[in-house]
């Protein structure tokens, strides 16, 4: 009789087994790969939040800013963050290697831009508050100068002096487009000059411009007065010290002690820009106008006193000086004096040169 050869069962068992390990495993396999692909999603949607977050911020802060540079970049870094939400919202859920590594770093680009913008945010606010205010100390000297001009008499000083103010010119037209550090820079050799020229103009006081300088400070006074807060301790005092000094300038010109009236008002004036100094915005409206009248004027009486016609350099002077105006005007309409203010005194002086001009000519 012939006997079959028995197997063992558990041999016989063994693929089945085999295939359910491998099933297992497969299974495991993709559950570990699905659990890997949320998580890398999760990962990228929270650093594109973050990306947001800080955009967000920095756009707050870069409202105040008047940098058209940054203002750009800034687009610039929207734009990339854009890009990578768009990438990530059109990945599959099971997002490749690839793609992560793109929108991760173009978020990360889009913030590390951000950041940068809102570091020179900050540092521009501190260059513009420190052009702003060497700016006014240099427009001051100027104007003091000025009105001395005709005592000028050596051509050395006169070159220095044009020199100056074309400097000066220029910086108040950087502080306009934003452009502070240069700004700065600018303003702060203008100011070494005209600080070295007034020792030059200084010569007998006239009464009537010692009350030109009192009437000023007097109108620095009135702006600080209604500028300041009545609790704060400190800035009354100061006001106080300001209205004293004014008090006694006007008991020195009366007495006819005019060197002690000008010291006398010129540092209650120093005490108001300190006080001026504290708002955010210290020009306003009316000083504008006043500006801007001043512009109309003087451009009124160069056409009267050349019959409407300019030629060559002087028509190209008085050209720039009206776009200045424009400019001047658009940024008055929003309510920006400080930027207002010093374009119309970009104007004022590209009409000064034109005046120049056109008296050398007629000479």
């Amino acid at each position: 009789m012939r006997t079959e050869r028995a197997f063992p069962r558990a041999l016989l068992c063994r693929p089945f087994w085999a295939a359910v390990v491998l099933l297992g495993l497969w299974s495991l396999s993709l559950g570990a790969a699905t659990g890997r692909a949320a998580d890398d999603r999760d990962l990228l949607s929270f650093e594109l939040e973050r990306t947001d977050t800080v955009l967000e911020h920095v756009q707050e802060n870069l409202r105040e800013a008047n940098n058209p540079r940054l203002h750009e970049l800034f687009k610039q870094a929207v734009s990339v963050q854009e890009l990578a939400k768009r990438l990530f919202e059109s990945s599959s859920p099971t997002i490749d290697a690839a793609s992560k590594l793109r929108v991760l770093g173009l978020t990360r680009r889009a913030r590390d831009m951000a950041l940068r913008i809102q570091r020179e945010v900050r540092k521009d606010v501190t260059y513009q508050e420190q052009a702003r205010r060497l700016l006014e100390r240099s427009r001051a000297l100027l104007e003091r100068i000025d009105e001395n001009s005709d005592r000028i008499r050596d051509p050395r000083v006169q070159a220095v002096l044009d020199k100056a103010r074309r400097q000066l010119s220029t910086a108040e037209q950087q502080y306009a487009d934003g452009n502070f550090e240069a700004a700065l820079r600018l303003a702060d050799s203008a100011n070494v000059q005209l600080r070295n020229l007034i020792e030059a103009v200084r010569d007998k006081l006239s009464v009537a411009r010692v009350e030109r300088e009192l009437d000023r400070t007097d109108g620095f006074l009135l702006r600080a007065k209604e500028r300041s807060d009545e609790g704060d301790t400190q800035t009354q005092e100061l006001l106080k010290q300001a209205s004293l000094l004014q008090t006694r300038a006007r008991e020195a010109a009366s007495a006819q002690h005019l060197m002690q009236a000008m010291k006398l008002t010129r540092q209650s004036r120093k005490l108001l820009r300190e006080i001026l100094g504290e708002f955010s915005d210290s020009v306003s409206q009316e000083d504008f106008q006043q500006a801007l009248q001043r512009f109309d004027a003087r451009l009124e009486r160069l056409r009267e006193e050349n019959e409407g016609k300019f030629v060559g350099p002087a028509d190209q002077l008085v050209n720039q000086a009206l776009q200045s105006r424009a400019r001047a005007m658009q940024a008055a309409d929003s309510q920006d004096y400080s930027t207002a203010l010093a374009r119309i005194r970009v104007g004022l002086d590209l009409l000064n040169r034109a005046g120049r001009l056109l008296g050398a000519n007629s000479g």
